[in-house]
């Protein structure tokens, strides 16, 4: 029984990978190519955010072939402090924060 619940989470794991590599498939992603867009894009902090977001999108993505491919130990590695992953998303989240500021400014303009 053990093996089954094993094999289905393997699966659905690798149904899901290509998703997660793609950064207009979540939350942040619907809006950045959305209402963000149609509000934002002039903006150079938006760019930025489209920019670091989508290097998240690929670093994570990568992460999750790994864990697919069975490579525990190295994908948790991956998702360590300094490595590429790691880098990405503290780099989307000062875009973000970037992104949020400059909305801010450009409302009250």
């Amino acid at each position: 029984m053990e093996g089954q619940a094993a094999q289905r989470h393997r699966q659905a794991g690798k149904a899901g990978c290509g998703d997660l590599a793609r950064d207009d498939c979540c939350d942040l992603g619907r809006w950045l190519y959305g209402e963000a867009r149609a509000k934002y894009a002039t903006l150079p902090a938006y760019t930025a955010c489209v920019e670091k977001h989508r290097t998240f999108h690929r670093e994570a993505g990568k992460v999750a072939e790994t864990i697919n491919a069975g490579f525990y130990t190295q994908a948790e590695a991956m998702l360590g402090v300094g490595t590429p992953y790691s880098q990405a998303s503290n780099e989307t989240c000062s875009a973000i924060r970037a992104l949020k500021k400059d909305a801010r400014v450009t409302a009250g303009a």
